[in-house]
């Protein structure tokens, strides 16, 4: 088997596993290698390419600091050659791969938590989930549908103000979160309430669903007349969610150069006393080990969210407890 940076040449195969694997529009992949992959990394066996991944640059905020990340995406093995240790392998590379180019963390949405967390990826972020079939607009409150990405990201950053683990979105991060809604015909739905903006809804509609990927507010109240207007357009249903501390994982975090990243948030001293445990990538087994361990996922974990741990020179010295946030799935 031979790993590899895919080139150009490549990505026929690299779409032709993302849609044997996800089964997404063909102009939402073509879109997607294009424009938002920065690099890719793929398996070969005999020059066909049997397993792939993406990696997309983000910055997020970790503990009040804004941090470059790779954001890990369409991960995929032919389905004849899966249950072969191929991707955990394929994931290893990415991960000395992104060490060797100064990335400290990485994060990704998983098809299946459990996978990688025997990997050392730990859910950070935690959302409650709901599907409803009626809701009723606001009195006084109006929405309209635009792409106005000046109004959205005034929403947005005034949300995450309470958050961390959130990705900073700039003109570009916008531009692409809404050419890759436009593809494949999502929608923005924007409450205006006593004559300002006051949340928002991302939304796709299929087979009488409305599938609402982001939900941005101030006020619980204003989700539901977003609801109502979003089920008034003819859908019989509506899922959304919000984030929730404890309830479903979504977005996952994981170490990529432990040291590295303890020094860049000014916490590289517990290492005197504690040792980092990574039983994947070796090169992050570091530190003293005097005052005990602390697994590579609690760590990423713990990194994001905080504890409660509050002895000298402890975690939760440096890592103070957040609410967390994220909305970004590839």
């Amino acid at each position: 088997m031979d790993i590899r940076l895919l080139g150009e040449g490549d990505m026929p195969m690299a779409a032709a596993l993302w849609k044997h694997a996800f089964n997404d529009s063909d102009r939402f992949i073509g879109w997607y290698l294009e424009n938002k992959a920065q690099s890719s990394l793929g398996m070969f066996d005999g020059g066909r390419l049997i397993s792939a991944l993406h990696i997309v640059p983000y910055t997020i905020m970790i503990q009040g600091r804004q941090m470059p990340t790779a954001f890990i995406t369409g991960a995929a093995t032919l389905k004849e050659h899966r249950g072969r240790g191929y991707m955990r392998r394929l994931l290893y590379e990415a991960l000395a791969l992104l060490k060797s180019r100064g990335v400290l963390i990485t994060h990704l949405y998983p098809f299946k938590h459990s996978f990688y967390e025997k990997l050392g990826w730990a859910a950070f972020s935690y959302v409650a989930r709901q599907t409803v079939t009626e809701a009723y607009c606001r009195r006084g409150a109006d929405v309209i549908e635009t792409r106005d990405t000046f109004l959205l990201s005034a929403l947005y950053d005034k949300m995450m103000r309470g958050y961390e683990g959130y990705i900073i979105r700039g003109e570009r991060e916008w531009r692409l979160r809404t050419e890759e809604l436009a593809i494949d015909g999502g929608r923005t739905a924007v409450l205006i309430k006593d004559g300002a903006a006051s949340a928002y809804m991302l939304f796709y509609g299929e087979n009488g669903k409305a599938d609402i990927i982001e939900t941005v507010y101030e006020d619980e109240e204003d989700i539901a007349a977003l609801l109502g207007y979003i089920l008034g357009q003819g859908f019989e249903s509506a899922e959304y969610f919000i984030p929730y501390n404890g309830k479903e994982k979504f977005g996952m975090a994981r170490l990529v150069d432990a040291q590295g990243l303890l020094r860049t948030l000014g916490a590289e001293r517990l290492l005197e006393k504690t040792s980092v445990k990574d039983d994947f990538a070796e090169w992050n087994n570091v530190g003293a080990g005097g005052g005990g361990f602390v697994d590579a996922a609690s760590l990423a974990a713990y990194i994001h969210m905080g504890t409660d741990l509050k002895t000298a020179e402890s975690l939760g010295y440096y890592f103070k407890q957040k609410s967390t946030c994220i909305f970004e799935t590839y």
